[in-house]
């Protein structure tokens, strides 16, 4: 972390951004993190473009001179031409050194936020959802994944280059559904114009018997690799 990513297709009702990770113990100066929905690529400094959505769980534990009250309830917020807005605040469902997966569901009028599976608020939209471009996450957390649901394909995400592209010991996970009527997906790793891996999942035809087995439809699995403009020697599984 920091992690900056575009979501690609953007926000609609009905769509789901869900995020599993661990909180961190909280140091001297990572007491908080926060998921940022923004509308730009302007996400820190003093010319910040718009936040639809900032949720903000705190762990300041205060008592100092200067640190006033301890501060340890969820804040859920907005950042509108530079200003912040009235702050919506809840009991706070994270833990330090714990487990959690948030789950953000758009609606037509409000945001539904979930942790844990337990419903959290509802956080009415103050900004247009059509208006949202990436997503900002930092702070005190370990993310293990972010997942987009529902995503139209042809889905194409670029991992952040601050990260130094897809290295060990980094996991891609995909939660995919096929159409009742599939032929075949696939799932490309691709470094410029060159397909580092390929994998990809044929569907025979349902109405042929030779590729049924009780009321399981056999599929295959493809999985190879492009490199110099030749295709390597590829793998199949069934």
């Amino acid at each position: 972390l920091p992690f900056v990513s575009a979501i690609v297709g953007g926000l609609f009702p009905g769509r789901a951004i869900v995020i599993s990770g661990l909180v961190l113990p909280s140091a001297n100066d990572a007491k908080r993190f926060h998921i940022d929905l923004c509308c730009g690529l302007l996400i820190q400094g003093d010319h910040m473009d718009n936040k639809a959505l900032h949720i903000n769980p705190r762990f300041d534990s205060g008592g100092g001179w200067f640190s006033g009250q301890p501060d340890r309830q969820l804040v859920i917020n907005s950042y509108i031409s530079s200003k912040w807005g009235a702050e919506e605040r809840f009991p706070n469902p994270f833990e330090p050194g714990k487990p959690f997966q948030i789950r953000i569901l758009v609606l037509q009028n409000y945001f539904k936020i979930a942790v844990n599976g337990k419903h959290v608020c509802d956080y009415p939209h103050r900004v247009p959802i059509s208006d949202v471009k990436t997503i900002y996450v930092g702070g005190n957390i370990r993310v293990d994944f972010i997942e987009f649901q529902p995503a139209d394909t042809p889905f194409t995400w670029q991992l952040p280059s601050e990260l130094g592209g897809f290295v060990t010991p980094q996991t891609l996970r995909f939660t995919l559904t096929p159409f009742m009527r599939a032929k075949r997906f696939n799932i490309n790793l691709m470094a410029a114009e060159e397909y580092a891996f390929h994998f990809r999942v044929d569907f025979r035809d349902a109405d042929d018997k030779a590729s049924r087995v009780g009321d399981i439809n056999i599929f295959f699995l493809f999985i190879n690799c492009f490199y110099l403009c030749v295709w390597c020697s590829g793998k199949r599984r069934c």
